[in-house]
């Protein structure tokens, strides 16, 4: 398997009150990446239906690995 390296992007202050869900933070990471929702999938280490799942809020839960290679 072929890791990928990811320059880390800044992040924006949006004036947010509230701490975003996990759910929120990993697909604004996906999107400044500019990857579709299965190569991050493959990134974080998950099938694209499980990423699916998750961000559907269906009950996957992504463990602190997983969540590790998505702040990469």
């Amino acid at each position: 398997m072929t890791s990928i390296i990811l320059p880390v992007p800044s992040l924006p202050l949006i004036g947010r009150r509230t701490v975003p869900s996990i759910i929120e933070a990993v697909e604004f990471r996906r999107e400044q990446y500019g990857l579709t929702k299965r190569d991050w999938a493959k990134v974080i280490g998950l099938t694209a239906g499980h990423y699916t799942e998750f961000t559907q809020g269906k009950g996957y839960i992504v463990t602190g690995k997983q969540i590790g290679r998505a702040h990469v």
